[in-house]
């Protein structure tokens, strides 16, 4: 026997044939998994042969027709009449038709014995034929070929060599006795060659053929992955291009079709395999796939090599995601859920990472035991973490599926987290409940000092100020790590909430504002607070750094809130600076990622950005359309709506509507007054107020906030000796960096002392300083 591989088949079938012709006959057994080009080379060889003169005669074995005696000769001889003639034709089918009572013999069941005597004739008759011409018998899926017919075909190899003959069969790579016995014949026979068709490689002209050589030399390499080196598949792809100039693979419905054949071909081992793969996706290794399948050890392993046969996988790995998506599309969806729940089983026993399990159990439903509950919550946890809330959202809805849990209310406050990141505005069907459930004591600390942040955000701080001070009862009972975010939340509750009922701070001050912002990025759920993120965005004066900034960037990748949240705070950095196109720009940015009714009190924050953009580049009817956006009540007790009545004001006064800008404006004074510090440099009503008044022909005593004097006069005492000398170089036109070398400061401390000068004296920079300055002294 001669062993030959794919790139020489050709070459040697036609050698054989070559020999056959000068009355040395040859066999050839071609095997190969299916899908690896029998059937196209055996159409090939039955080409060459009919254009060479010879008489080609060929058969198909089927699975479907192993119990029919004799069936692939019947089909085999079935036209030979036509060269035998009448009477030779009719005594072959005679012979053909007496094998039908062959009895079975021997140790395999599917073994027949032939009469040496009928055997003898019917192959002198088949030799006649080859007297005549060349003849070439070829036979494909001979593996599926009845017992008779085998046994037949066993005889003409072993008398092949003095015959004008060339057999031809073609079958799968190991399976069945027949192909055993093919095998062990082939090996024995001088005049016997043994083609093996392994999958393709680089170097295959098959490439060419399909892709093209520019395709080919290009992308080759991303084609034969995806194809596992299939012939039958890498034809499936090709055929699924839609633009010959297509360089890398996009698997359609013709490769589908084609999975799908292959799975038709598997045994029910061999099946079971494939679709614990799919399942298993990249967590598969032989000891799940045995565990899963429930088959003994070391079945994965053998049974995945005939798949990696078929081109279907590498290494316990799909080559395709569309091949593994079509075996999942086949399996009953009983049994694919059944199969996705062994496997979260498999999984968390062997201590996979929760995600990983958390995916097989929103696939396959609810399994039993609370083990389950529990990982999706962790697997929720970490996609907000890495900014995925869609993700989150699906996994805490499983997870809520566990009625009667003792977590469940948890499980709706995590649920609330999730949802909220995605859209605020559902949070209103989930704030009573949860309320109801922290009043009976079945919320953990965490999760209510969340629900002070929706709360918050929804305008409601009555019931906010009942949890922080319930919160507050129980301090001791809290952990130290969310002791910290307790009271960043107070904090920021008070500042944002002057008459919600606890006292705000003198001001946030760094501290305050980067625990906030550190519990935000960790907690994961972004601080609903309009005002924390604001002066996070605020970053010199607050000591914020970019690196915090950077992480709420990266935060919000996935999270529609969190864009829409940076959004409006970016565009009330643009409408302070100026940058009026750009603010309007950003605020409309925020405003179509969250609709306007699901901001809650912090509306005011995008919505004042929104005026003064449009304000500042005169478009005047989307400053109109922008004040006739409805805003709930409770945000004229909060910053955004300190921000809003500038606005607002703002634009009236621009569009020459002096009372009603003075109405804005002195309401917005009037809430300012409840802070305990001067936010004029942030929201400078007074310079607005002032020119409405001009408008009107007053003078221009707007009068203080209650309680309030001069800012300038009221904040410079506070003025330390080491501010006072960095201002007094400042006013002697010394720039940062002589100042730090004048003082041995580093430029960044001169930087955030004049920062602190000028918030104290209530002035812009520089140009203002001597006059602040002079009127202090």
């Amino acid at each position: 026997m001669k062993v030959v591989e794919r790139t020489a088949a050709d070459n040697v079938l036609n050698a054989l044939f070559d020999q056959a012709r000068r009355s040395s006959g040859r066999a050839a057994l071609v095997v190969g998994a299916p899908g690896m080009g029998k059937t196209r080379l055996l159409q090939e060889v039955r080409r060459r042969a009919g254009e060479a003169g010879a008489l080609a005669l060929s058969a198909v074995a089927s699975r479907a027709e192993r119990a029919v005696p004799m069936g692939v000769v019947r089909q085999l001889f079935g036209t030979a009449h036509r060269v035998l003639g009448e009477q030779r034709a009719a005594r072959l089918a005679e012979l053909i038709d007496a094998a039908e009572g062959f009895r079975l013999s021997g140790p395999w069941p599917d073994r027949v014995v032939v009469p040496r005597g009928a055997a003898e004739e019917a192959h002198g008759l088949i030799v006649g034929l080859a007297e005549r011409a060349p003849l070439v018998l070829i036979v494909d899926d001979v593996h599926d070929a009845d017992p008779a017919s085998l046994q037949c075909l066993l005889y003409l190899v072993r008398r092949v060599a003095p015959c004008r003959m060339l057999l031809v069969l073609g079958g799968r790579t190991g399976g069945r006795h027949a192909m055993s016995e093919l095998s062990a014949e082939f090996v024995r026979n001088p005049a016997c060659t043994l083609i093996r068709l392994s999958p393709l490689t680089g170097t295959d002209p098959i490439l060419t053929a399909e892709l093209g050589a520019a395709t080919s030399r290009a992308a080759g390499d991303a084609w034969l992955r995806e194809s596992g080196g299939s012939p039958l598949l890498l034809h499936a792809l090709a055929a699924d291009r839609r633009d010959p100039g297509q360089e890398l693979p996009r698997p359609g419905e013709t490769f589908q079709l084609a999975v799908k054949y292959l799975l038709d071909q598997l045994t029910e081992p061999e099946l079971g395999t494939a679709q614990a793969l799919a399942v298993l996706g990249s967590e598969a290794t032989p000891g799940r796939l045995d565990r899963l399948t429930t088959r003994p050890h070391g079945s994965g392993s053998v049974t995945c090599t005939a798949l990696e046969g078929l081109g279907l996988v590498t290494r316990y790995r799909y080559n395709s995601t569309a091949a593994a998506a079509a075996v999942l599309e086949r399996m009953p969806p009983g049994k694919r859920a059944a199969a996705h729940r062994r496997a979260a089983r498999v999984l968390h026993d062997d201590g996979a990472c929760a995600s990983s399990v958390a995916r097989h159990l929103l696939a396959g439903g609810r399994d039993d035991g609370l083990w389950g509950q529990d990982v999706l919550r962790r697997a929720a946890e970490q996609a907000l973490r890495d900014g995925d809330p869609r993700w989150a959202v699906s996994c805490l809805r499983a997870a809520d599926a566990y009625t009667g849990a003792p977590d469940q209310a948890d499980v709706r406050a995590e649920l609330l987290s999730a949802e909220w990141e995605l859209n605020p505005a559902v949070a209103h069907r989930y704030l009573d409940p949860l309320l109801d459930q922290h009043r009976r004591g079945r919320l953990t600390p965490r999760n209510s000092i969340r629900l002070v942040a929706y709360l918050m955000w929804h305008g409601r701080p009555t019931e906010a100020a009942e949890i922080l001070t319930d919160l507050d009862r129980r301090a001791e009972e809290i952990p130290v790590g969310l002791r910290m975010r307790l009271e960043s939340t107070r904090a920021w509750f008070g500042h944002v909430y002057p008459l919600g009922g606890i006292p705000p701070q003198e001001r946030p001050t760094p501290g305050v504002a980067e625990r906030l912002l550190t519990a935000t990025l960790h907690d994961p759920a972004l601080a609903p607070s309009i005002s924390a993120m604001a002066f996070v965005l605020h970053r010199r004066p607050y000591g914020v750094t970019e690196a915090y900034e950077g992480q709420l960037l990266r935060m919000a990748r996935r999270s529609r809130t969190a864009r829409a949240v940076l959004a409006a705070a970016g565009a009330a950095l643009e409408a302070q600076h100026g940058n009026h196109a750009l603010a309007r720009s950003r605020a409309d940015q925020a405003l179509s990622l969250i609709s306007p009714d699901a901001w809650g009190i912090t509306v005011g924050i995008p919505l004042a950005a929104a005026l003064i953009g449009c304000t500042g580049v005169g478009d005047w009817a989307g400053a109109a359309e922008c004040a006739r956006v409805p805003v709930p009540e409770m945000m004229f007790s909060t910053l955004p709506g300190a921000h809003y009545l500038y606005a607002r004001g703002a634009y009236h006064l621009a569009e020459g509507r002096h009372h009603a800008a003075l109405g804005d404006l002195f309401a917005c004074r009037d809430l300012l007054s409840h802070w305990p510090l001067d936010l004029s440099g942030l929201i400078p009503w007074r310079a607005a107020a002032a020119e409405a008044s001009r408008g009107l022909g007053r003078g221009q005593g707007l009068g203080e906030p209650p309680g309030m004097k001069n800012p300038a006069r009221r904040t410079a005492g506070t003025i330390t000796q080491a501010e006072r000398r960095v201002a007094q170089l400042a006013v002697e036109g010394s720039t940062n960096r002589e100042i730090a070398t004048r003082l041995y400061l580093t430029t960044s401390t001169v930087e955030q002392h004049l920062t602190r000068i000028y918030r104290k004296l209530g002035i812009k920079g520089r140009a203002d300083l001597s006059v602040a300055l002079a009127t202090e002294e």
